[in-house]
């Protein structure tokens, strides 16, 4: 595409005389008619009406979005090749809950890495509410956390950009489903792929944290409102790590979607040896979301760094599992 031509078209669209146009571009009118012909040519339609006024065409009415979104993004593209060719430094401090670090920086980082080879990022480690003090001080420069009843996060100095409606995923062997759904086994496995309530699965052993995080707080208040005490086996801060005793049998644990998206594109046949049925109790839902300071302006390096990790969230961690 040539963006000169796009140039004298959006400045023709602008002015709507050509005089004008021409002489803010430091071009001559014939020059500008000939570029707005190569378009019209291309395009096999008219942008312009010439009689009796120069006016837009609907064609051209929407084509001019268009050019528009295409010159912001060529300016765009010339920002960030410059700051790469400038070879600029700068340090991202990023904080983010443990369990969610791994996965997420091992997508993110690569793509960012390339174009700002000299951006250093610092990770924070630390629940939500402890993030968001760090927030609130200067500790780090951006977060990524949860939001849920028990932790509203509304700071009016924060942006709070949501990135994912999160569901809590279940894992268990067919050797332990079935100690407990002996007769239909197929059947069970069906149903419960669609979607399963706490409350059909709470005689198995379980895999929890130890100071009862937020989700298993949420999961024992479950068991509660049941009258029923949790079959702990293993009571660890390093659950999804146990995914081997739980593929053998001898437990069942809880991961959040984000932390098994990862699991399962390390482990692609991690599908075979294990069933991963979606919990459905409204309850145990979590919105993962990004947050920054709103009176603070953004270098170039973190505004593209907050666009990276919008963009891997609506495509990586929300597709289907």
């Amino acid at each position: 595409m040539d963006l000169t031509s796009l140039l004298y078209f959006q400045e023709l669209a602008k002015e709507l005389n050509f005089t004008k146009a021409a002489e803010n571009m430091h071009t001559t009118q014939q020059c500008l008619s000939q570029n707005i012909k190569r378009l019209e040519d291309k395009y096999g339609v008219q942008f312009f009406e010439r009689k009796p006024r120069i006016r837009l065409t609907t064609a051209g009415k929407v084509f001019l979005k268009t050019v528009q979104h295409m010159l912001n993004t060529e300016e765009e593209l010339r920002a960030e090749l410059s700051y790469i060719s400038e070879n600029q430094c700068g340090n991202i401090i990023l904080g983010i809950p443990a369990g969610r670090a791994h996965g997420f920086l091992s997508i993110i980082m690569p793509a960012f890495s390339d174009l700002y080879p000299n951006v250093a990022l610092v990770v924070k480690e630390a629940n939500s509410q402890t993030l968001e003090a760090f927030l609130s001080n200067g500790e780090i420069d951006i977060m990524i956390g949860s939001r849920h009843s028990e932790n509203a996060l509304s700071d009016p100095r924060f942006r709070y950009v949501s990135l994912l409606q999160e569901s809590l995923y279940f894992l268990v062997s067919d050797s332990l489903l079935s100690r407990y759904f002996p007769e239909d086994l197929t059947s069970q496995k069906q149903h419960m792929s669609q979607g399963v309530r706490m409350r059909e699965l709470m005689d198995m052993p379980l895999v929890m944290d130890p100071d009862r995080s937020r989700v298993h707080k949420r999961v024992e208040q479950l068991f509660t409102l049941e009258n029923k005490k949790p079959n702990y086996y293993i009571r660890s801060y390093h659950g999804s790590s146990l995914l081997t005793l739980c593929q053998q049998g001898y437990c069942a644990l809880f991961i959040l979607q984000m932390i098994l998206h990862t699991t399962v594109d390390q482990q692609p046949d991690i599908r075979n040896k294990i069933n991963i049925f979606p919990l459905t109790d409204p309850f145990l839902k979590n919105e993962v979301i990004l947050v920054y300071r709103k009176d603070r302006t953004l270098p170039k390096y973190l505004n593209h760094f907050i666009k990276l990790t919008m963009e891997i969230f609506a495509t990586y961690f929300s597709a289907k599992i």
